[in-house]
């Protein structure tokens, strides 16, 4: 509910039952005004207006979106009505409209503020700046809904000069109160911070270095990997499937494990931690079967091969587990910068 005062009326705005007309109800009002046209869906409001000992109410058919909660201001003697696109000026003493005016928006209109003698309408696709005759002076939009998703910060907030606006991309408008734009900030994109190309040049030597180790590692496997392939490939005949699927199944076990290796090279040349942690991912799905193959038959670490296999699907974990909190670490930084 929402409470007016104009010089000595008091007012309160508040959302009733449905109205119906040809309810019973309507004989507990001194009005019913059907503003919300041909529209489907309404919604009923009620005023309450109080002055001296009398009081009277009047019922307002509105457009259904209408946010009761925040939709009127002083105007005078008359009072100011935002019912989503349509505004109204309601005479206090007649009860009855003097004045309609339809908005040019589709979106929602959330909340009017009062600007000197004129009206600022938040809304969700536009800015309007509107007079006390509720003449449009000017209409303002951006890329996106003046709605803020990223952070705690107003999506739409009133300086001395300037109207501070942010959409739902993040994206910061400064507008002053003519309509004209200041200027726009842009966000910085945070979905991938922390794991581009430029951050990797700051990641930590100790990481860099056990890159290094991983990528020999990985070197000295690749004798290994041929061994596990011909294994899977006398493995895969003996049980009965045909030759050539484990011959397929070995060449592509061998392919990745070149995959793998490639893709590390390019890590150490071109330093872009996305493929980092595309590699340590592939590592440790092409060395796990190794491993459970080998459990599954009883086979336990006794070879140089062996241990090399487990070792690298360690260092893959610990590697993915380094860039995962390294982009939490990072993405908490940036929303602290963000909002000092």
């Amino acid at each position: 509910m929402q409470t007016v005062t104009i010089n000595d009326y008091k007012i309160s705005i508040q959302e009733a039952p449905d109205y119906h007309w040809y309810s019973c109800d309507s004989k507990d009002y001194d009005k019913i005004l059907h503003l919300a046209g041909d529209e489907d869906f309404t919604r009923t409001i009620l005023l309450t207006i109080r002055r001296a000992c009398q009081e009277k109410k009047v019922v307002l058919v509105a457009p259904y979106y209408t946010i009761v909660d925040c939709c009127a201001l002083p105007a005078g003697n008359r009072l100011f009505l935002m019912l989503n696109d349509l505004l109204c000026l309601f005479n206090l003493a007649s009860l009855d409209i003097d004045k309609l005016q339809k908005l040019d928006t589709i979106g929602t209109m959330f909340a009017p503020y009062p600007y000197k003698k004129d009206f600022i309408l938040y809304g969700e696709l536009d800015i309007f700046r509107v007079a006390s005759d509720l003449s449009i002076q000017w209409q303002f939009s951006g890329k996106d809904i003046f709605v803020n998703c990223n952070d705690d910060a107003p999506a739409f907030e009133m300086k001395s000069d300037r109207i501070y606006l942010r959409d739902f991309e993040g994206d910061h408008y400064e507008i002053d109160y003519d309509g004209k734009l200041i200027q726009t900030l842009k966000h910085e994109k945070r979905r991938w911070t922390g794991m581009g190309t430029r951050n990797f040049k700051v990641l930590e030597k100790p990481f860099k270095l056990f890159l290094m180790i991983d990528f020999l590692i990985l070197v000295l496997s690749f004798i290994g990997t041929a061994q596990f392939a011909n294994e899977c490939y006398q493995g895969m005949s003996f049980a009965g499937f045909a030759a050539l699927f484990a011959w397929f199944f070995s060449l592509v076990y061998c392919v990745l494990s070149v995959v793998v290796f490639v893709l590390l090279g390019i890590v150490l040349w071109r330093k872009n931690s996305i493929l980092v942690a595309v590699a340590f991912l592939m590592q440790i799905l092409i060395r796990l079967p190794s491993c459970l193959f080998r459990i599954l038959d009883g086979y336990f670490p006794h070879s140089w091969h062996d241990i090399i296999i487990y070792v690298q699907i360690a260092m893959g974990i610990v590697g993915l587990a380094c860039l995962f909190f390294r982009y939490i670490r990072t993405r908490a930084k940036l929303d602290d910068n963000i909002k000092n």
